[in-house]
């Protein structure tokens, strides 16, 4: 979901980004005379209506087609790094001397790192291999951010769960179960009822009594009896008022039970079973609602689960015998083989979402710091076309290339904690080819840019947005 915030908000920025660009080639215009106030409108309407969808939709193929374009070792790199990538964001591990805090201790080239670090390492080849002692480590940590800490899992999940198991014994079973009971005590009653009717019918068409009918008729009695819906044995005599009796009750029952089945398939699964008449302690410890249980909680079906835990006891039972089963789990996908993250293959999804989550951090920021740098030299050449005495357009051009070379070459004159630091030594140094050299330089440049503008974007998000945080 973070992923595709950020994604979706990332295309949004990139389409105004490129509307705004535009529209300033068509605002000089305007100030030109031109364009009339009308046709800029209308102009304006016009590019804004073309641009977005291209825009917003051209960035989305190009990260689907990047997703789809990857492979299995990328994929599974991906997946790896990506869980690293939370476990360092949030202090858990230390990496060749790079620590980032949580909450207001974290800086901001350390947010950037923690963004850009999933696609860099992932470029590594045998990455995991590498980084393999940290793997169980990262793997249980990974786990108990899926299922959260114990204190607020035993409250919010197995309390929860456990209420709704409550309720539905309380609200549903036992009215169900009290409803089939009564129905199945009442089976003789109807039987002696159907029995009256059916000594009624002979009376009105014939004037029979059970013991009276002719031996030719037997037959089309037994017929009318089934017709009246009584499955009657085809040897059954008319006048055999015990298994008739018989027959109606075993009837009544029946459907008093396919109906209660029924109620249970609706409350707890299609193949769910359950026995009429339980106790709590007995309905409880039943394998359908053990197994309802387990998939309300998603709590593996190997950790046993009771209704009388206290937190100390949940904690020992089931929360870190839970938190052990996924992180091996977890262990186990990221030793599997590459071709398990091909297409076909039984980590596919998984692979393609890690690699979408590796990629969109950094392509968001590029296409960001490219926006950025264009509207930075648009402001800067409209700012001196506005200029007493306007500059020239060579002079302007100068300027303009001048202050950007500048911008660019700035931060890497500079250094931090970070950069400086052992694992980006070592991710420079597994990146071998000349294309994944200039990546690395590129993401490097990123984090050190970030202790010079970042100052200035947060003022502007303080003083212009009302100190929005964009969910970051």
């Amino acid at each position: 979901d973070e992923v595709d915030y950020v994604e979706t908000f990332g295309r949004c920025i990139s389409a105004v980004a490129v509307i705004l660009a535009l529209f300033g080639t068509l605002l000089k215009n305007w100030f030109r005379g031109r364009t009339s106030t009308m046709g800029l409108i209308f102009k304006t309407g016009i590019m804004a209506a073309n641009v977005f969808p291209m825009i917003f939709f051209g960035e989305q193929t190009l990260i689907d087609s990047l997703a789809k374009r990857s492979n299995g070792a990328q994929r599974r790199n991906a997946y790896w790094m990506a869980l690293m990538g939370k476990s360092l964001l949030n202090g858990e591990i230390d990496l060749d001397g790079v620590t980032i805090g949580t909450g207001e201790n974290r800086r901001p080239e350390g947010k950037a790192f923690v963004a850009l670090l999933p696609f860099w390492g992932s470029t590594i080849k045998d990455v995991c291999q590498k980084a393999g002692q940290v793997m169980p480590f990262v793997a249980k940590k990974t786990a108990v951010r899926a299922i959260g800490q114990p204190e607020n899992f035993y409250k919010k999940v197995y309390l929860a769960s456990l209420q709704q198991i409550h309720d539905l014994y309380n609200n549903k079973y036992v009215p169900g179960s009290n409803a089939y009971a009564r129905t199945v005590a009442g089976a003789s009653k109807q039987a002696d009822r159907a029995w009256n009717e059916y000594k009624e019918a002979l009376i009105i068409n014939g004037g029979y009594t059970p013991n009276n009918i002719p031996w030719l008729l037997r037959s089309k009695v037994r017929r009318m009896v089934q017709k009246r819906g009584v499955p009657v044995p085809k040897n059954w005599h008319p006048a055999d008022r015990g298994t008739f009796r018989r027959v109606v009750a075993n009837q009544v029952k029946e459907k008093a039970k396919v109906y209660f089945n029924q109620g249970v398939r609706r409350a707890l699964g299609k193949k769910a079973s359950l026995a009429p008449g339980l106790s709590w302690p007995l309905f409880i410890k039943s394998a359908a609602i053990r197994r309802v249980w387990h998939d309300k909680t998603h709590i593996p079906e190997t950790v046993a689960l009771a209704d009388n835990f206290v937190f100390a006891e949940f904690q020992q039972k089931v929360y870190w015998p839970t938190v052990e089963i996924l992180a091996k789990q977890i262990e186990k996908q990221l030793h599997d083989a590459t071709e398990q993250f091909e297409t076909s293959g039984t980590n596919e999804q998984r692979g393609k979402d890690a690699y979408r989550a590796v990629i969109v951090p950094p392509i968001a920021l590029g296409f960001s710091m490219l926006g950025g740098i264009v509207h930075l030299a648009k402001l800067l050449n409209y700012l001196l076309m506005l200029a007493i005495p306007p500059c020239r357009k060579n002079m302007r051009l100068a300027l303009v290339v001048g202050t950007l070379l500048v911008l660019l070459l700035a931060p890497m004159a500079t250094s931090n904690a970070i950069t400086s630091s052992r694992l980006v030594t070592n991710l420079k140094a597994g990146t071998a080819s000349p294309l994944h050299k200039l990546r690395g330089t590129g993401l490097v440049w990123i984090v050190k840019a970030q202790t010079i503008f970042y100052p200035m974007n947060s003022s502007i998000r303080d003083y212009f947005l009302g100190g929005y945080d964009f969910r970051a």
